[in-house]
């Protein structure tokens, strides 16, 4: 993936944007023969070549998948995953249930290199620094910092995402950040 923006030759966007990464994912328990029989009452609208019939049917598709998804339970799993830039590196691992379409679980987040980002944008005093500055201080104020086997910290976050809808982060109600 490229994108081509001036904003993005800044040498804040340039620190923290993804050069590299690996997102690995398992879904497990999908209602595959619920989802190809609701393909296969489509099929024939779908390849009709009346526009308005593909456009009605491709609707319809939709409709029934996320009807379908919404009364399955799924489980995901992120396995272990990265992502680099410049300054810093994150890595995340979970598991998660969908049940009713309601995510219930756990995200794991790392992230090496906090300081030196938010140095990066203490630096610069505009108003994009300032903004940045204040997520950057949330961020802070969220993690759990233990030190890596190299010596440097490790901003950990534990998300949980409660039955209820509730979501903390390190066992803090993220509605309160």
């Amino acid at each position: 993936l490229q994108v081509q923006s001036p904003e993005l030759n800044d040498p804040r966007a340039q620190a923290i944007l993804p050069k590299a990464g690996s997102l690995s994912l398992r879904a497990t328990d999908l209602p595959v023969p619920s989802l190809v029989q609701a393909l296969a009452n489509t099929l024939p609208e779908l390849t009709s070549g009346d526009s308005a019939r593909v456009g009605a049917a491709r609707f319809a598709l939709m409709g029934a998948f996320m009807a379908t998804l919404a009364q399955s339970n799924i489980k995901l799993t992120v396995d272990p995953s990265w992502l680099d830039a410049t300054k810093a590196h994150l890595t995340a691992d979970g598991v998660f249930a969908l049940a009713a379409g309601t995510p219930t679980g756990t995200l794991n987040l790392g992230l090496t290199g906090l300081d030196d980002v938010t140095a990066l944008f203490a630096a610069t005093p505009d108003s994009i620094s300032m903004n940045a500055l204040n997520i950057l201080g949330q961020i802070h104020e969220m993690a759990k910092r233990e030190t890596g086997a190299d010596g440097k910290p490790i901003d950990k976050f534990t998300l949980t995402f409660a039955p209820d809808g509730a979501i903390t982060v390190n066992g803090k109600p993220l509605s309160g950040l």
